[in-house]
């Protein structure tokens, strides 16, 4: 007769190697996690009432927080409104991950104003230039876990740049 060989998965939780009900197949497929763990396989053969077992290697999943933007402020001027040579200062609040990384763009250009910086929650521009934004432009904050993995959260925000567009020459 030959051996019965069958399978079971584990999972490191808590410092020990503790079974997953239900698995007993060669693959197995994890939903719902929520927190980086460890798995490996035993491997199991039974033959004339003797069960011998060895463990495949170990497979970590590692799973990165998604960055949530709490809050993209304009700190500079009043009600996101700026003059064209004036600076300005976005501030920004995220959660959820320990180390973010913040990129700023205008809607509707691919190539970042600023960043991608890290441990800063403020960016600061100075001499604010028609080039770089317009009146009405939307500006839009990438926040990343640098930590590693690819989720990311964005908010936008409106910047009105108060130009003067008159004659301002003195004759007399």
């Amino acid at each position: 007769a030959s051996a019965n060989n069958s399978f079971r998965w584990e999972q490191f939780v808590g410092g020990t190697w503790s079974p997953i009900p239900s698995s007993n197949a060669v693959t197995i497929t994890i939903t719902g996690l929520t927190t980086t763990t460890a798995y490996q396989r035993i491997f199991i053969s039974e033959h004339n009432g003797t069960i011998c077992e060895e463990a495949s290697n170990t497979v970590t999943v590692t799973v990165f927080n998604e960055p949530s933007v709490d809050s993209f402020t304009i700190t500079s001027g009043s009600n996101n409104t700026i003059c064209p040579d004036d600076g300005v200062t976005f501030e920004i609040t995220a959660s959820s991950v320990q180390s973010p990384t913040y990129t700023l763009y205008v809607v509707g250009n691919p190539t970042p104003i600023a960043g991608p910086s890290s441990g800063t929650t403020t960016i600061t521009f100075a001499n604010v230039t028609s080039t770089l934004y317009t009146d009405n432009a939307v500006i839009r904050v990438v926040v990343d876990n640098a930590g590693g993995g690819s989720c990311s959260d964005e908010a936008t925000i409106s910047i009105r740049v108060n130009e003067f567009t008159g004659d301002n020459d003195i004759s007399g």
